[in-house]
């Protein structure tokens, strides 16, 4: 594919071109880097086949371990019975002197418990000992190999990057560019050039952003960590009882009853949730507004559609009619399939739709819409507001789009291989077809950015989403106050920035839980009122503040920065000393967050004379 071919078909492209060249590119590129490592895979293997071999046999050891520890709590079960038993008998006859028999059982237990006891010391205890030995000696022996199978995978392991998923699509799809990070850059040009809104916050958290362009018109994928105050229904009981009397029979009798009253109070509580979406950029029908939702004809066949374009079809007329009345423009479409499917009748502007809407892009999104095996699906809505176009797919949700060096780390190549083709296969196909709605309009191909003709450039910081996306990589724990007892929405701000570092305010907001517990009056079977205990939780807001470093080093691969670490024994020695661990000091898309201030000055000394030695060699 040419570097500026478009796509014409995406549904069809994926199928035929696309999903095989990729998983071919991923191969490649997966066996590159094996190659590169001069990974010894057959010796990896085989180190791998003993692990596999004495963990069988550890498992199997462990069961025998178990059986005679059964066994052994079986005899002294035995035992405490047997003396037990035999302490009775020999009571009996030596108090009463009356049956014989007595004594015989009596002393045939106590040997019986002597014997159980020699059966424990003589063969038990020394089984169980064996077994200790012998399972002490398996794991010893796995563990050796585990590190001598990690040992021959860390020179691959240390080769994994963040930027693989961005080269192997610009591979496969050149018109696509995906930036090593969001910068301010693309994020000015979203704002000044396109209306994108300024956001900030408090009730969401960027987990991971990916942005890009489609033949230079920009495109931003968000995941967020969404909160919301919502609401959940606590239960509590109480047992009660109470007596009657009742005349039966010319008695009195009296009865004893038993009741559980159920109460249940209504109290609000913070909700956590994940929602995905891209943003695209097109000065194409710049004044255009619309929004559609899925119609779920996924889950219809073909005369069920049919069937359903019909009924639509009058709602279509009545709409027409109704616009007449009012003076708007509403004028359905000659493709009353693709109105209806579509469903984007809300439009603002129908030269503008019709535009953007061509005949080709009505059947490419058809397509997309009426897919069941290659893609998604009409699992998307699409919202256009002038130059901006927002796409929620609901498959972009249960994926993690972020490129993590750790998904692919393993002591097994065969292992690592299937994970590394297995998820960059399928981050294409969610990235794919997370612009399917986009790339199945031709006019937006065609059309070049202001920025892309102009050559126009802006700043290149790092954006305010890459700022909370690095600090949420880097975990929550490490910023979270010490009495939050649920998940923290994470937000940034810019302390002090330069061209050497990025001072970054953290705040962290979350939530205390006290106990509480309301008492809900019930009326009982004893025609009484009850105070029935509902036990709930009362969550009050919590934040805290924390101080990091960012330092971009551009152009600075996973694998550099290793081996500077490597190489760097001051740097070692600094990180060890000051227990930076991985929540504190860790590189992420070039970018190396540092804890503290004396930390950083320190840190970057070390790192820069690592670098600079690095550049000498």
């Amino acid at each position: 594919m040419g570097p500026s071919e478009p796509i014409h078909e995406p549904l069809g492209m994926y199928k035929n071109r696309f999903k095989a060249e990729h998983a071919q590119n991923v191969s490649e590129f997966f066996e590159e880097l094996v190659k590169k490592a001069n990974i010894d895979e057959e010796a990896n293997n085989e180190t791998v086949k003993l692990i596999r071999k004495n963990e069988s046999k550890l498992r199997k050891k462990i069961n025998q371990h178990n059986k005679y520890n059964v066994l052994k709590l079986f005899i002294i079960i035995l035992i405490i019975l047997s003396f037990v038993i035999s302490f009775i008998l020999l009571t009996n006859y030596f108090s009463y002197k009356t049956d014989i028999y007595q004594l015989f059982f009596g002393i045939g237990c106590v040997c019986l418990g002597v014997l159980g006891i020699l059966l424990i010391i003589k063969v038990v205890n020394k089984k169980i000992k064996l077994f200790d030995s012998k399972i002490a000696e398996l794991k010893g022996l796995i563990d050796k190999l585990y590190y001598e199978a990690w040992l021959q995978m860390e020179p691959l392991n240390e080769l994994y990057d963040w930027d693989m998923a961005r080269v192997l699509v610009k591979k496969t799809v050149p018109i696509i560019n995906i930036d090593p990070y969001f910068d301010n850059s693309r994020f000015n040009i979203l704002k000044e050039r396109y209306g994108l809104t300024e956001e900030d916050d408090f009730y969401k958290s960027v987990i991971n952003v990916e942005s890009g362009d489609i033949i230079d018109n920009p495109f931003v994928i968000l995941d967020n960590l969404n909160f919301e105050m919502a609401k959940k229904t606590y239960h509590g009981s109480l047992y009660i009882t109470w007596t009657t009397t009742r005349y039966v029979n010319g008695k009195h009798e009296t009865v004893r009853r038993r009741q559980t009253l159920h109460a249940s109070v209504v109290k609000p509580y913070p909700r956590f949730y994940k929602s995905s979406y891209l943003i695209y950029g097109n000065e194409a029908a710049p004044d255009l507004i619309f929004k559609r939702s899925p119609t779920n004809i996924n889950s219809l066949n073909e005369k069920q559609i049919e069937r359903k374009i019909k009924r639509r079809e009058k709602a279509l007329e009545r709409l027409e009619r109704r616009a007449i009345k009012n003076n708007t423009n509403f004028t359905a479409l000659t493709n009353t399939e693709f109105e209806v499917l579509f469903n984007a009748l809300n439009r603002n502007n129908e030269v503008q739709f019709r535009l953007l809407f061509t005949p080709l892009a009505q059947k490419q999104m058809l397509e997309i819409l009426k897919d069941k095996s290659i893609g998604y699906g009409d699992n998307f809505s699409f919202i256009k507001n002038k130059k901006l176009n927002y796409i929620y797919p609901n498959h972009l949700n249960s994926f993690d789009l972020a490129c993590d060096p750790r998904k692919f780390i393993h002591y097994d190549i065969n292992v690592a291989r299937k994970n590394f083709n297995d998820f960059h296969n399928n981050f294409f196909k969610v990235f794919y077809f997370s612009l399917a709605p986009i790339l199945a309009i031709p006019l937006y191909q065609q059309h070049k950015s202001h920025e892309a003709i102009y050559k126009k450039t802006l700043g290149s910081s790092l954006s305010k989403y890459e700022h909370e996306a690095f600090v949420n990589y880097l975990g929550e724990a490490k910023f979270k106050h010490p009495k939050s007892i649920t998940s923290n929405i994470l937000k940034t701000k810019v302390l002090k920035e330069d061209k050497e570092k990025i001072e970054l305010e953290v705040t962290a907001y979350g939530f205390r839980g006290v106990e509480r517990v309301d008492y809900v009056p019930k009326y009982g079977g004893d025609g009484k009122i009850h105070h029935v205990p509902v036990p709930w939780i009362e969550y009050i807001p919590v934040e805290k503040e924390t101080t990091i470093y960012l330092k971009v080093v551009d152009n600075l691969s996973r694998n550099d920065y290793l081996k500077h670490l490597k190489a760097n024994q001051g740097l070692q020695n600094f990180i060890q000393n000051f227990n930076l661990q991985h929540s504190t000091f860790n590189f992420r898309k070039s970018i190396i967050a540092i804890p503290s201030s004396e930390n950083y000055e320190e840190i970057d000394k070390l790192l820069q004379k690592a670098i600079e030695n690095d550049n000498k060699n």
